[in-house]
């Protein structure tokens, strides 16, 4: 649902005019993770229809996405996964991320 969602941050790929995936981030202040940061943006999900996975769509739209914010001058971008999903692991490495913080979570059932 996109309703209430700054289309600022929307970005969309298709592949021979069909949808294929998107990439959504938005900008904050003074993250809770990373104190002393100002302004900040959060890659908050890439999305790749799976029948397009494996063709560069998630790489093209992390991308474009981060020369958009180099352009804005925000400030640094931040992006998270589980560590077990080696494959945007390494997407995000080879854009030149670097992973600063681990997070613990805890179940009660």
């Amino acid at each position: 649902r996109l309703q209430g969602i700054p289309l600022e941050g929307l970005v969309i790929a298709e592949m021979d005019g069909e949808y294929a995936g998107f990439l959504y981030w938005f900008m904050g202040e003074n993250p809770w993770f990373d104190t002393g940061t100002e302004k900040f943006a959060y890659i908050n999900e890439i999305h790749v229809v799976k029948e397009y996975q494996r063709q560069g769509i998630g790489r093209k739209l992390l991308n474009y996405t981060l020369e958009q914010l180099k352009e804005k001058n925000i400030g640094p971008t931040y992006i998270s996964t589980t560590e077990r999903n080696i494959v945007a692991r390494h997407l995000y490495e080879d854009a030149g991320f670097r992973e600063f913080s681990r997070s613990i979570h805890y179940k009660l059932e």
